[in-house]
């Protein structure tokens, strides 16, 4: 039972009912409060985002071996390839199946959400695509002058995120979670989960089968099997 429990995916869909069912029960004052939750606890959420990119991609890049400049450009390639073929493969499932979900307008009645008491603004240090530019030139940096306190410290700025991942984020997103379901509840707007919760389906079966084109075209390349990483994905998405 304890192991179920540590499961982040169990906690998080438990961080789901607590947020519906305490929607339900607060008063306008109660609700005020989750709304100042949810908003600080989504600062400091959006305000590790660039850290944790730095932090991991920046090392890996460094980790790579000298003479490695090819493999990155096309690593980055095949990445942006890879984008646009989702996208348009997005594209065609949703012009396809979102017309058979039958969404509607938001009904009149619903709740209108209070002010918040208080707020916390906590804004990044950079956007999510600038950490991403500056983790690839610190990473590529440091490769090719052969940089190693800068790559040292690197590895400890890795160690850094990691510590921060599961000490600050972990224990804060099921809190941030439930506080936005807590919202949805309170305002009787729970039937958008009929809507959320088909298309939250087709995008986990989407990301699968894009995955599992790359690497099934991965593996024919490389004589490898690829299901040894791919099998790892279904907790991270889940969590997504």
């Amino acid at each position: 039972m304890k192991k179920i429990l540590s499961n982040s995916i169990v906690i998080l869909l438990i961080a789901v009912v607590v947020g519906l069912f305490t929607g339900r029960l607060v008063g306008e004052e109660g609700i005020r409060t989750i709304l100042s939750i949810k908003q600080i606890t989504g600062q400091i959420i959006f305000f590790l985002v660039p850290l944790i990119v730095i932090g991991f991609v920046a090392p890996s890049i460094t980790a790579l071996r000298q003479g490695a400049t090819r493999l990155i450009f096309f690593a980055f390639l095949l990445a942006y390839v890879s984008s646009v073929g989702a996208a348009t493969f997005a594209a065609l499932v949703g012009y396809q199946t979102i017309p058979l979900l039958n969404i509607r307008p938001a009904e009149e009645g619903l709740r209108q959400l209070p002010e918040l008491i208080f707020r916390v603004d906590i804004p990044p240090v950079m956007s999510v695509m600038s950490a991403l530019l500056l983790a690839v030139f610190l990473g590529f940096g440091a490769l090719r002058t052969n940089a190693v306190d800068v790559t040292r410290l690197l590895l400890q700025f890795r160690d850094i995120v990691l510590l921060l991942v599961r000490r600050v984020l972990m224990p804060v997103l099921p809190v941030y979670i439930a506080a936005n379901f807590a919202a949805l509840s309170y305002e009787g707007d729970v039937a958008r989960l009929g809507i959320f919760l088909p298309v939250l389906a087709i995008v986990i079966v989407c990301h699968y089968l894009w995955l599992a084109l790359l690497y099934g075209t991965a593996s024919a390349y490389s004589r490898k099997n690829g299901w040894n990483v791919l099998r790892y994905y279904g907790p991270a998405y889940l969590t997504a």
